[in-house]
């Protein structure tokens, strides 16, 4: 089921509460103010719920907002409980501001596996079968049918194949040695059995096909048409993203990455039935690529979208053992793949030592690109 309603203060408030017929014609009419006053109000929109907002008003304030550019850079949905209230926060990388928004349909739900500005909420652990996609920012949901079994939140991956909005989307979900796979439209997923159990690896979808790599080396492709499985050998423990039409690979020594190595980025390359990883030396054509346990994003680079070209931001959940109290917290690395260097951006959320029991059952962090489809 779509719910493409997005639900504006002034608006909402007006249909419940009507207006006594004697004070109706004193309160404003906020369709008919002129056009050019609309404009100049959308051009000092500060982000994208408030551009989700304003356009919801009515279909005049909706034309005189300019088109949501979608090359921006992803936002980092930064660790919540899911227990807690409804209210998420995002990071944004280009301002290095944390905006937080209520979103009613993310409680009691654990949200992974972001693609063009979805999220897969899965219920629950005991009742994770639940599932659904919904986009954060228009507050857009698709219910799916139930899972076959229940899955831990914490080791569990998502892709998307295209935005649900306007496509007939495959959704894949990946734990262990199982890929669970549903079109939009059927009636179930469908469950297959990779063979081997990838603990800690990561999970992509590429060119219809779906990719699975264990951080240790070994690695699958599942070909999203006609489920067929073959082998993939990846070089290091690595980080898969698609970008600009090619299927990266960014790696780094050793099962645990340390956040200030530097990683090395391999592209990978197909001649004929032969599928190998080629390293990529220097730049990544001017792109950006964001990287984290749970999703990797690349994005074209450039003032208008606010990140650094030719660059990784990482961004982890690491022990800062140094600092009094803490117990874990939220930091981005940038590495400049040109130069080979790197600088910390700082930390932007943490969790204390006395909220360490209910941090082991929060939500991690996520990178989300922002979509207003």
């Amino acid at each position: 089921m779509h719910d493409r309603s997005y639900r504006q203060g002034v608006a909402s408030s007006s249909r419940s509460e009507r207006a006594p017929d004697d004070d109706a014609a004193h309160l404003p009419d906020w369709t008919q103010l002129p056009l050019e006053l609309i404009r100049a109000v959308a051009a000092k929109l500060g982000n994208i719920f408030d551009h989700a907002r304003f356009r919801g008003v009515c279909s005049a304030w909706r034309s005189a907002a300019s088109p949501f550019d979608p090359r921006q850079s992803p936002w980092l949905l930064l660790p919540f409980h899911p227990s807690a209230a409804a209210a998420r926060s995002f990071l944004d990388p280009a301002s290095l501001r944390v905006v937080t928004a209520d979103l009613p349909d993310t409680a009691h739900r654990w949200l992974f596996g972001s693609a063009h500005g979805w999220l897969i909420g899965l219920g629950p652990q005991t009742d994770s079968a639940a599932v659904s996609l919904l986009n954060p920012f228009t507050r857009a949901q698709i219910h799916l049918p139930p899972l076959p079994a229940i899955l831990s939140p914490f080791t569990t991956k998502a892709a998307l194949t295209s935005n649900p909005a306007s496509s007939p989307a495959i959704v894949a979900i990946w734990r262990y040695k199982r890929l669970y796979f549903y079109r939009l439209g059927d009636e179930n997923w469908t469950m297959i059995d990779l063979g081997f159990s990838y603990l800690n690896g990561d999970f992509n979808y590429h060119e219809e096909k779906f990719y699975v790599v264990n951080k240790c080396g070994s690695g699958k492709v599942v070909d999203a048409r006609t489920l067929d499985i073959s082998d993939l050998s990846p070089p290091v423990k690595c980080y898969l993203v698609e970008s600009s039409g090619e299927l990266l690979l960014a790696g780094a020594g050793g099962v645990v990455h340390n956040p200030r190595e530097l990683l090395q980025v391999f592209k990978l390359v197909r001649r004929g039935e032969e599928v190998k990883w080629s390293r990529v030396v220097g730049g990544i054509s001017g792109r950006t690529l964001f990287l984290s346990e749970k999703q990797s994003v690349s994005v074209r680079s450039g003032k208008d979208v606010g990140c650094r070209g030719d660059c990784i931001y990482f961004a982890a959940e690491v022990f800062k053992e140094w600092m009094p109290g803490v117990a874990r917290v939220a930091s981005i690395n940038v590495q400049d793949m040109i130069s080979r260097s790197d600088a910390e951006e700082g930390d932007y959320w943490q969790a204390s030592q006395e909220n360490w029991t209910n941090w082991r059952y929060m939500n991690g962090i996520t990178w989300v690109t922002p979509s207003l489809n």
